[in-house]
């Protein structure tokens, strides 16, 4: 497939780097050495760096770094079925993750469709051709949403496909000025969104407040005694929010995702293709309603 710049749904470096600057603060210009520890801390990683591959820009996006077969793994949520709310902690793989409001075996169809690919089914456990690129759909048991991790230039293309019938969540980060977002669409439109991140590095539509219905922001004090204030910003065309629910910050986070009835787990708890090719996750096939692949073959 050929790439696709993602223009609407992520900031990436080439676009958001235009025109950037940093607003007048009171407090001391940081190094990056400096920003860095604080997004660290911030994002509560406990990941050693490290990469997986990915195959193509249509297949699975890269696991979260460090993961190998003897790292120790949480244990599984006893409450699993009934939990909601947004628990993924470590972004260090830069992905995208979609959920879609439909069955795993609907949404890998339509997938595989999009990409001219196929569909495995019940994958979990199994081991996969590692000369073709597989996006891993999931479904955890009692949920209504599917999931999958992909890139991010793939958003353009897949939104208006996979919400023309139900609803989607997208959740990207940006990993130039750490900023983050979860947007619902329906029928190819959003309809509700929420962005989050330090005030003073909003760039593009984060920084125009005219964009935004409502604003709320939180102060932080790290364990250096660096002060930096983060800025979550809201739209929608189906209810409102004050900036007081807004400064609930991180916890606003979660009662979005509550609201929508949805789910994300921690990417530990996601299923993954092992350093084995085997596709695992530590929950256990009990844990899901189906994990199915969809492949596509690797450009030569």
């Amino acid at each position: 497939m050929k790439p696709y710049a993602w223009i609407v749904l992520y900031a990436t470096l080439a676009a958001m780097c235009l025109g950037c600057g940093s607003s007048d603060s009171t407090d001391p210009p940081m190094d990056m050495d400096q920003m860095a520890a604080i997004a660290s801390q911030q994002r509560e990683s406990t990941e050693s760096a490290g990469t997986a591959s990915s195959k193509t820009a249509a297949s699975q996006s890269p696991a979260p770094a460090g993961r190998d077969a003897h790292r120790e793994t949480p244990s599984p949520n006893p409450n699993l079925e009934t939990r909601r709310g947004f628990d993924l902690k470590d972004w260090s793989n830069e992905a995208a993750y979609v959920l879609v409001k439909a069955a795993a075996d609907q949404t890998a169809a339509q997938l595989a469709r999009e990409w001219n690919g196929k569909v495995l089914k019940d994958v979990l456990g199994k081991p996969i051709d590692e000369e073709r690129g597989q996006a891993v759909v999931y479904q955890l048991a009692g949920h209504p949403w599917s999931i999958f991790a992909t890139d991010s230039s793939q958003l353009e293309e897949l939104v208006p496909v996979l919400s023309r019938q139900t609803d989607l969540l997208v959740f990207w980060n940006s990993d130039f000025n750490g900023w983050a977002g979860i947007e619902l669409y329906r029928a190819g439109e959003e309809v509700e969104a929420i962005h989050w991140g330090v005030a003073e590095d909003a760039l593009g539509e984060d920084a125009n407040a005219a964009l935004w219905h409502s604003e709320g922001q939180v102060t932080e004090t790290y364990d250096d005694g660096v002060t930096m204030d983060y800025a979550f910003r809201f739209r929608s065309k189906l209810r409102k929010v004050t900036p007081v629910d807004l400064q609930q910050g991180e916890a606003f986070v979660n009662a979005f995702m509550r609201h929508h009835d949805a789910y994300l787990p921690d990417a530990d708890q996601m299923p993954w293709v092992d350093e084995n090719n085997f596709i695992t996750s530590p929950l256990g096939p009990a844990a899901f309603t189906a994990v199915h692949a969809v492949e596509v073959e690797s450009p030569e």
